[in-house]
């Protein structure tokens, strides 16, 4: 139709999907750059069926620009070493006034176990002041 030989052409397009294909069932996100490099080549491959040096070149260089691409993007909106206090719950209730009952406090949704140095009675309002663990440290207030 074209004058081109899309044999090349099909076997890039194939190579690229094979490779997202295998991207979907393998863990981590490695091969979808190679896929999508593979994929940019079978277009190159349709304009110049016969320059498989170009082919092979553009293939490497897009793979390595997407992999740069991915990773300036990940380390952008990575989280790693912000303090967000995922594991840390307990320690996102200080400052929070409560009170005191039964060794415990209410605040939220839950009920925590309560640590003070203060003399505490049911009913004394306190305020959250640390945690250990899953304890709190409170205050009279």
């Amino acid at each position: 139709m074209f004058g081109f030989d899309i044999g090349v052409t099909w076997q890039w397009l194939i190579a690229g999907l094979a490779l997202m294909a295998l991207e979907i069932m393998l863990p981590g996100v490695f091969l979808l750059w190679f896929g999508i490099a593979a994929i940019v080549t079978s277009v190159v491959a349709f304009l110049a069926p016969d320059a498989i040096t170009w082919q092979f070149a553009v293939f490497a260089v897009c793979s390595v620009v997407s992999i740069l691409i991915f990773r300036k993007y990940v380390k952008k909106a990575s989280v790693e070493g912000e303090d967000n206090g995922l594991n840390r719950r307990a320690e996102r209730y200080i400052g929070r006034k409560c009170e005191y009952r039964d060794g415990k406090v209410q605040v939220a949704d839950g009920w925590w176990l309560a640590s003070s140095e203060d003399d505490l009675k049911d009913g004394d309002k306190v305020e959250v002041i640390g945690a250990a663990g899953s304890v709190l440290k409170v205050k009279k207030v």
